[in-house]
């Protein structure tokens, strides 16, 4: 087996891990103040699945962030509560399925990751999901299971 801490696994894991985090917190956010209502923001506003009883709807107020779209006033997010799955939940799963595919003997460091970041989200945007915890692991999961590179 391959070392593990390479600086090639670090430095690609590094790169990646920015480029997300820069789109995520200042090109989105940029889109979504100064091109409301264009097609990539009705992207990033995207609900793929929607709440249907009372009781979900109750549970994602409970478990999402008032902002969850940054640039947006929380008093105009009421109906991403009524939402289950979002564009920006797909793109956890997705994120954490390539590094896991790609770097699948770091999938302790990348749940971690996610925690550390939805504490993150939380104190500092309050754009926190808690649900984006479970598509983590599951990308994590699957990422790892389907990864040629063990």
């Amino acid at each position: 087996m391959k070392p593990k801490y390479t600086l090639s696994n670090i430095g690609s894991i590094t790169i990646i891990l920015c480029i997300v985090y820069l789109y995520c917190i200042y090109f989105a956010p940029y889109i979504e103040k100064n091109y409301a209502d264009s097609y990539l923001d009705k992207i990033h506003k995207l609900c793929l699945y929607k709440c249907t009883t009372k009781k979900c709807i109750n549970y994602m107020i409970n478990t999402r962030g008032s902002n969850y779209f940054i640039s947006t006033p929380p008093y105009k997010q009421k109906e991403i509560k009524k939402c289950i799955l979002t564009f920006w939940g797909i793109t956890h799963f997705v994120m954490y399925f390539i590094l896991s595919y790609l770097f699948p003997y770091f999938y302790i460091e990348f749940f971690i990751l996610g925690i550390i970041f939805e504490i993150y989200e939380y104190y500092k945007f309050t754009c926190h999901d808690y649900n984006d915890l479970i598509l983590n692991a599951l990308g994590i999961f699957l990422g790892h299971i389907f990864s040629p590179y063990l």
